[in-house]
């Protein structure tokens, strides 16, 4: 038998959910989701205790008890490019124009 696994939500989640369009059939699969492997998601380099999922269209932030037995759902949103890889290919485009302006001359 498996580990019994308590999921508790945050006032913020439950806000996040109706304010996304999270509905109760979503929220159910994906806690049926992380009662089966908690640590689905990964783990936060900031903060070791957060994990972050995503989720079909949707990120969920959630904490984890040290033996596993506790998830607190933190926050959810809808799933977004990861900051980091924007501002990688916005560096990318300046990089390529410099060089190109060097090629002319400019």
């Amino acid at each position: 038998m498996g580990m019994d696994i308590t999921i508790a939500e945050t006032r913020r989640f439950e806000l996040d959910c109706a304010f996304f369009g999270f509905d109760e059939e979503r929220k159910a699969a994906a806690i049926k989701h992380l009662k089966s492997d908690p640590v689905i998601g990964e783990q936060r380099p900031d903060n070791s205790r957060l994990w972050e999922w995503q989720f079909g269209h949707f990120e969920i932030t959630y904490a984890i008890s040290e033996d596993f037995s506790r998830i607190v759902l933190l926050e959810v949103r809808p799933a977004t490019a990861k900051q980091t890889k924007i501002i990688e290919t916005i560096w990318d485009v300046i990089d390529k124009v410099n060089k190109i302006k060097r090629l002319f001359g400019l």
